[in-house]
């Protein structure tokens, strides 16, 4: 799997300003309205649907996999299918966070405080990286297939899902790293006034998503449960 490729190809596409400048505005209304949670959702899956076509044209290995934007509505109703599923795959992580939240709200600021603090966070982290490397290949194996047009029900067959990452466990590892990399290495940006949020705003989801479709055709030739012609 090439990470550069999946930071790079955004800039290959000769439309890529007006494309990505849809993709930051929508990330960025995502992040304000998210606190306003039915209405976070509403760019959230726009973006969702948008990217199930980035990854299918990445699978087919087509020349510019970031397509044109089409119609928000449909792109808000695939993104909609599989929002539940990509709620209930990271509720570890947000239950973690609502856990840490509460703890931090509780002990105060003195110094025994934050050492237990940092404890709790100390005994969630590797436990929620442990569960992420497995499922995170599990989720991005079943979003890939839903790109194709299955059923959303492909993201809970979970015995399926877990028999192609055991089958492939190499790539499935490589790519859990890589989703790890790429959510540290953005987040940093933020650090950087305007441009680096600029960059989050814009890149995140096309970087996954190329990510995602790099995956899934290495699932199209070692997946043990696709039907062969």
């Amino acid at each position: 799997m090439d990470l550069s490729q999946a930071i790079s190809y955004p800039f290959d596409d000769a439309e890529w300003v007006s494309k990505l400048a849809m993709m930051a505005l929508l990330t960025f209304a995502m992040v304000i309205l998210m606190p306003f949670l039915f209405v976070g959702v509403v760019p959230l899956c726009v973006l969702l649907g948008y990217a199930l076509d980035i990854i299918d044209n990445v699978r087919q290995k087509a020349t510019y996999p970031m397509p044109r934007w089409g119609s928000l509505q449909d792109y808000l109703a695939r993104g909609a299918g599989m929002l539940p599923a990509l709620i209930l795959y990271n509720l570890p992580l947000i239950l973690g966070m609502c856990c840490l939240t509460i703890v931090r709200a509780s002990v105060g600021s003195t110094f025994l405080e934050g050492i237990m603090l940092l404890g709790v966070l100390c005994c969630i982290t590797p436990l929620l990286i442990l569960y992420f490397a497995y499922t995170w290949p599990m989720l991005a194996n079943a979003t890939a297939k839903y790109a194709r047009g299955q059923s959303p029900k492909v993201f809970f067959e979970v015995g399926k899902l877990a028999d192609t990452v055991n089958a492939v466990f190499g790539p499935s590892m490589q790519l859990a790293l890589l989703f790890m990399l790429v959510n540290v290495g953005l987040l940093a940006l933020q650090l950087i006034p305007v441009i680096g949020q600029l960059l989050f705003f814009a890149l995140y989801v096309p970087i996954i998503a190329h990510l995602i479709g790099q995956y899934a055709r290495i699932m199209d030739k070692n997946d043990p449960h696709r039907k062969r012609r």
